[in-house]
């Protein structure tokens, strides 16, 4: 993550297309939440590519798919290949089966998938529809992500993209049968296939790794603090952690709740957890009326510290990247706390695609005026 994989393959692109090496067009797979990501790099990048985001609901690409068809209507006859209206199409996996009898219908000259890990299991859907109703003769994986030592993981893969080369599962493995093994008792042999392995993925694997890039300049990273805060729990934390160690915890809130029963706690770590995290994420704790005040921050021991440090980070404009476990802890963080200081951006509410363009656009909105920003990641 970070490290240009992005930009490398948009660089790619441009190469082919600008030098005349593949007319395009070339297929872009790649989750939604980085889809406009994708189009910022691309348009910053390779300005002279025109990509289009085939993503939206079932209307807005019924009218994404007309309009490719008007232009390539209104070319010629004589025209062998109709040009397509743009170089780049981008989509994502769910949008490539969705749309399958369409978009496997377009010759694509390259495709580039991108966070590839999703493509390690040979069986899955997605897997064999790329792989079988797709004309895809180029295909370049991105992935920031290990496969976990896995050999059929690596076959996955590499016969996603070179099927002639690297055949069966079954040949694959006995190639490298003690290379697989969790227990092998060769280890001499099993060093000698590692090795022949590294060779042969050597010719068809780029790897962009930070301490590479770092010695070569083309990475500076500022060095990497970590603090470690240790923070008491406050009374009414202490309580509330007692109870659960006692079991006492879910009859006090069948009590205050007013039914004769309440839900069971399961896993009790978990709900050690949510009262270190804070103690008004157990229904029936925090006092009546339920109003926003300083009470939200007085009854957490990390909200007191999260408090006094956002106010030193919001003076010094820092950019703050806030992530927890629970999105009940972002509620309370973001009625309260937050509100204080600084512009808040929470991504509870992006979960459809509407939402997720907003949030791009606030973002870029609010990094031009300069203003200093948060985001709550779950």
């Amino acid at each position: 993550m970070g490290l240009g994989k992005t930009l490398q393959a948009a660089s790619l692109m441009s190469y082919l297309k600008i030098s005349e090496k593949s007319p395009g067009p070339f297929l872009v797979l790649c989750p939604l939440s980085v889809t406009d990501s994708w189009m910022s790099e691309v348009a910053k990048f390779a300005p002279k590519l025109s990509i289009i985001s085939y993503v939206g609901n079932k209307e807005h690409r019924r009218g994404l798919r007309m309009q490719f068809y008007e232009h390539v209507k209104k070319q010629s006859a004589s025209v062998k290949v109709p040009s397509l209206p743009f170089d780049v199409l981008l989509t994502t996996y769910d949008i490539a089966l969705i749309d399958q009898d369409f978009l496997s219908q377009i010759p694509w000259h390259y495709s580039i998938i991108d966070e590839a890990q999703r493509l390690k299991n040979s069986s899955s859907v997605l897997y064999n529809v790329l792989l079988d109703r797709y004309v895809m003769p180029r295909k370049l994986l991105m992935t920031g992500t290990p496969i976990q030592n896995n050999i059929s993981e690596l076959w996955a893969l590499m016969h996603f993209c070179l099927p002639t080369i690297f055949g069966t599962l079954d040949k694959f493995l006995s190639a490298f049968k003690e290379a697989g093994a969790p227990q092998c008792n060769d280890a001499e042999k099993a060093k000698s296939q590692f090795k022949l392995l590294k060779h042969v993925l050597a010719a068809f694997m780029l790897r962009r790794t930070k301490s590479k890039l770092s010695e070569s300049g083309n990475l500076v990273l500022p060095p990497l603090t970590e603090i470690t805060v240790m923070v008491p729990l406050v009374a009414l934390q202490k309580k509330v952690y007692m109870s659960i160690l006692k079991k006492e915890l879910q009859m006090l809130l069948a009590l205050a709740s007013g039914t004769p029963s309440c839900q069971s706690l399961q896993n009790i770590v978990i709900q050690l957890r949510k009262a270190c995290s804070h103690p008004y994420l157990f229904p029936g704790i925090e006092p009546e009326p339920y109003e926003e005040g300083e009470h939200l921050v007085q009854a957490s021991g990390k909200l007191l510290i999260l408090d006094q440090l956002l106010g030193k980070l919001h003076d010094s404009n820092h950019r703050v990247l806030l992530f927890a476990q629970m999105t009940q802890t972002l509620d309370i963080l973001q009625v309260d706390i937050l509100t204080n200081y600084i512009w808040v951006l929470s991504t509870l509410l992006i979960d459809r695609i509407s939402n997720c363009k907003l949030m791009v656009i606030m973002i870029e909105r609010e990094i031009e005026r300069g203003q200093p920003i948060l985001l709550l990641l779950h």
